[in-house]
């Protein structure tokens, strides 16, 4: 990698003791060092504070910076205000208690520097179990692990984020857009995928990063969905899709008109859900069979649905 770039690893942690050295010691032995690490402690109640100042402490980071915050602010404004704090070029968001591959750094920020119009890249990554079984995180529905490079256009599909935001690698500039457009429930992660789409600057590699922990504090719940969880989804939605109208009429993006059309149509998509979702009667079923034109507009058509299930 180039001299004059500089990378910054961005680390939010929250009672994250159990683990935490593991990942602390996965970043400070990779092939290419960081030229600062932000760790920002959510105000935890266990020992974590004191494990990031002893690994510190230990290994004499001087480049290593542990910021204790004495309020609890949460998880999407502490990573949002700290990844505001990085200095570097090229930026790793980083959770508690993955484990880093060695190589991380330095391959991400080399296909970075060799793809000057990427700003922002996502890895695969590898599921693994308190069990110790591992498993390869399928790329939309395939096993790949070629480091082949995939562009993500803005589109229907591409609405929803398809990598988490530990294995992003993102520039800088997208910074500029957080204190302009962020919306307060977006989490980090998300508000750059969107927004890095709309520059078409996207891109997935094909490669695995980091071992993705996986346990009972961070597992998916399957839970049925409720008709207020569901609004709470769409609501939200329909606040994400305004802040991405308002980033088209006001940010320089290419194929500009094409991309308002597509928003406009998840707009369109999203407005009838809302109206399925809140309504108990006959009509909410007409709306729901207005929505198999916008079924493209669903993840997937067991999405579709299961907005029928709300109707009974």
């Amino acid at each position: 990698m180039s001299d004059t770039m500089t990378i910054s690893v961005v680390l939010s942690t929250y009672n994250g003791e159990k683990y935490l050295n593991e990942q602390l010691e996965s970043i400070r032995t990779q092939s290419l060092f960081a030229d600062e690490v932000i760790i920002s402690d959510d105000c935890s109640s266990d020992g974590t504070v004191q494990v990031a100042r002893n690994f510190i402490e230990k290994y004499h980071l001087n480049n290593w910076k542990l910021i204790a915050n004495k309020k609890n602010r949460g998880w999407m404004i502490n990573f949002k205000e700290s990844l505001k704090l990085a200095c570097g070029d090229f930026i790793f968001p980083c959770d508690q208690d993955d484990i880093w591959h060695e190589d991380k750094l330095r391959s991400m920020s080399k296909v970075m520097e060799d793809n000057p119009q990427i700003l922002l890249l996502a890895s695969n990554y590898t599921t693994f179990y308190e069990e110790g079984g591992k498993k390869l995180v399928p790329n939309h529905g395939e096993e790949r692990e070629d480091k082949s490079l995939v562009k993500i256009d803005f589109n229907e599909q591409n609405f929803f984020v398809l990598r988490p935001g530990c294995v992003y690698c993102f520039r800088r500039e997208l910074l500029k857009y957080y204190d302009k457009y962020a919306v307060d429930d977006d989490p980090h992660d998300a508000f750059l995928w969107r927004i890095s789409e709309l520059l078409d600057g996207l891109y997935v590699w094909n490669y695995s990063t980091i071992d993705y922990r996986r346990h009972s504090s961070n597992a998916t719940a399957r839970i049925r969905p409720t008709r207020s969880s569901k609004l709470e989804t769409v609501l939200y939605y329909d606040r994400i899709l305004k802040m991405l109208s308002d980033f088209s009429e006001n940010e320089n993006i290419k194929d500009q008109e094409n991309k308002e059309k597509i928003i406009q149509r998840l707009t369109e998509w999203n407005s009838l859900r809302i109206r399925v979702i809140k309504r108990k009667d006959i009509i909410s079923l007409i709306y729901w069979l207005k929505l198999y034109r916008y079924r493209d507009c669903y993840f997937s058509n067991k999405s579709y649905l299961a907005d029928l299930v709300l109707l009974k």
